[in-house]
């Protein structure tokens, strides 16, 4: 589960600062809206830029911005925090608009700051040696998708055939290879866990995060579970 990586407006990190570990690293905002307004999540970070500026934040972290599951309420509630992956190669609606995210970007690099994007898995300190370049980073989901079923429609996903994804098992932390292809979550909120080898799959991500990258001036990318994956 996810939900919990993200709880709190603006938490700060401020386990990096001049002088200690990285030259030059400050601090970092971490950034979900539990209740926050329905589209006004990128618009509502770009105004309140100067206020983030003078804390001395230098960087801006969000959750992964493709779309999430927007179905009927769970037993865990709504996915807010930005991690329970529909179509990936779509935007999260209730984060803003495509324009939004650009402004946003584009503000960042006009005040030297950077944006975290997460996907969802690099180690901390290869994140830090992006960080030093100051600039926006992002969290990315690569290894599953959110479904309220074990036997999902797949069409609303980017990826909508069976072989892209591993057949149904729940993970076994005690198995390196179950670990790898079974999946996440519970009967709640099953994680069907993406075929990362398949060559289709492969090509999928590339382009996306290729086209990703380049359409919202991103420059660093932190992929979240990377120990699903290999």
């Amino acid at each position: 589960m996810h939900y919990h990586k993200v709880q709190i407006l603006m938490h700060a990190t401020q386990a990096h600062k001049p002088g200690v570990g990285v030259p030059g690293i400050r601090v970092f905002f971490s950034i979900s809206f539990p209740n926050f307004h329905p589209c006004l999540f990128y618009f509502s970070v770009t105004q309140n830029l100067d206020y983030i500026q003078n804390l001395g934040f230098t960087a801006i972290w969000i959750s992964p911005v493709s779309q999430n599951y927007e179905g009927p309420r769970t037993a865990y509630g709504d996915p807010y925090h930005g991690y329970w992956m529909a179509d990936i190669s779509q935007l999260n609606s209730r984060f803003g608009t495509s324009d939004d995210l650009k402004a946003l970007s584009a503000e960042l690099h006009k005040r030297g700051m950077f944006v975290l994007f997460s996907l969802l898995s690099i180690m901390f300190h290869m994140l830090i040696l992006i960080l030093m370049k100051r600039y926006l980073m992002v969290d990315v989901v690569v290894n599953d998708v959110m479904s309220t079923s074990i036997t999902p429609d797949l069409s609303g996903y980017l990826f909508k055939e069976p072989d892209q994804y591993h057949p149904f098992c729940w993970v076994n932390y005690s198995s390196t290879v179950s670990e790898e292809e079974c999946w996440l979550g519970d009967k709640n909120v099953p994680l069907p866990d993406l075929n990362t080898e398949n060559p289709t799959v492969v090509a999928g991500f590339q382009s996306w995060v290729s086209n990703l990258v380049q359409e919202y001036s991103i420059d660093g990318l932190r992929i979240d579970g990377s120990f699903t994956l290999f």
